[in-house]
């Protein structure tokens, strides 16, 4: 029997009834939707993880694209990835002077400064992610700056930050 199926033809049935291929035609084509990719819980997973990616991408690029320019009068911000923005506080608006330290900052050895004034358009400028030796250093200088500025501008005005 072993040898009989061997020899047996491609066209023969091993019942005897010989048989000859019939031509195969498509019945219905089909194409998955490409946006139920969206719908599937494994994709909708790493969707909700890219998205924090892209923010954070982006506000690294926005930090790595400001710049400080502090001068004996003014201090300037510069900041924009593709549209730029320059903006000017003179040193006599200045108000006040804080240093804030969130707990992962501290654990890096970086503060933020904030920098109040009586300025229209920059009422609160915040200098993100300095060291803190440097916060401090800054925070001291500003504050003769500004006591300096003050007098000049406003002899008349007596002000202090002690």
């Amino acid at each position: 029997m072993e040898m009989e199926l061997l020899t047996m033809k491609l066209n023969e049935s091993p019942f005897g009834a010989s048989y000859a291929p019939r031509p195969e035609k498509p019945i219905v084509a089909l194409k998955p939707k490409a946006w139920s990719v969206f719908l599937s819980w494994k994709n909708l997973r790493g969707i909700i993880f890219i998205i924090p990616l892209f923010s954070i991408a982006w506000q690294y690029l926005t930090l790595q694209r400001t710049e400080y320019m502090f001068t004996t009068q003014r201090f300037r911000t510069i900041t924009g990835l593709f549209n730029q923005e320059i903006d000017e506080v003179w040193l006599f608006r200045v108000t006040d002077l804080r240093i804030l330290k969130p707990f992962l900052y501290r654990l890096f050895g970086i503060a933020n400064l904030y920098i109040y004034s009586t300025d229209r358009n920059n009422k609160l400028v915040v200098i993100q992610a300095i060291s803190l030796t440097d916060a401090l250093k800054l925070h001291e200088i500003l504050q003769q700056q500004v006591n300096i500025e003050r007098h000049r501008n406003r002899p008349d005005i007596p002000g202090s930050w002690q």
